[in-house]
């Protein structure tokens, strides 16, 4: 199996950062513009498009998510150079992203914090979650969050390579829901690696059920890989 170690970050972080840059005048939670012959399309499970003489519904794929193949202890925010625990995580899934196989796009890391919920990170979605290799892991967003009654369609257990990460321990601070669980939990809004302080909630790449984002907690000086999901 293959890693990405702490050590390949500092300088994939920085290109990560640089590839995801949205261009000028648009948001950093903007779309852009679309594309000629098409309208914006919503929450479309599909993308409308105008030939001429016809309107056809092109399926959009599934929105991309996998596990890193690095493992991180709770300072995310060291870990990924960023100015908080979150844009660190999101730094580290980037630079995975784009060292991988994984379609090109913007990757925020499956994180709660005391006042962020990891759903909240994440836009409407009907296409779909797929593994690297096209598995489907949930049809909707709805489905995603759900998992405290329903199960996944398949555990989330392939790295940015594709290649299989069983049995994985991955950091979350998140509840079956999307949101935290409860006040802390989180290392410190994933700024802590000190043992003995605060724990952080984590899933399991194993899991289906709401075990594969929350099944334990862990001392924040641990090493735990990390959820990565498209926007």
């Amino acid at each position: 199996m293959r890693e990405f170690g702490t050590a390949g970050i500092v300088g994939l972080a920085m290109a990560a950062v640089l590839t995801v840059m949205p261009a000028p005048g648009v948001g950093a939670d903007e779309a852009p513009p679309p594309a000629s012959g098409q309208g914006q399309q919503g929450d479309r499970p599909c993308v409308l498009i105008y030939d001429g003489s016809e309107v056809a519904c092109i399926p959009k794929r599934p929105k991309t998510i996998f596990v890193t193949s690095g493992r991180y202890d709770g300072n995310l925010q060291a870990a990924g150079m960023g100015l908080n625990g979150l844009q660190g995580a999101d730094n580290i899934c980037n630079a995975h992203a784009v060292n991988g196989i994984v379609p090109p796009g913007h990757y925020v890391a499956w994180l709660s914090t005391d006042d962020k919920h990891a759903r909240d990170r994440l836009p409407p979605n009907r296409s779909g979650y797929a593994l690297p290799d096209g598995t489907l892991v949930a049809a909707d967003k709805a489905a995603l969050l759900n998992a405290e009654t329903v199960d996944l369609l398949h555990s989330i257990d392939q790295d940015e390579f594709g290649d299989p990460v069983e049995g994985q321990v991955v950091w979350t601070g998140t509840g079956a829901n999307g949101a935290r669980p409860v006040t802390g939990y989180n290392c410190y809004d994933w700024t802590l690696n000190e043992p003995g302080v605060e724990a952080g909630t984590a899933g399991a790449t194993s899991r289906t059920n709401r075990g594969w984002t929350i099944q334990w907690s862990v001392t924040c000086a641990a090493e735990q890989r990390l959820y990565c999901i498209e926007r």
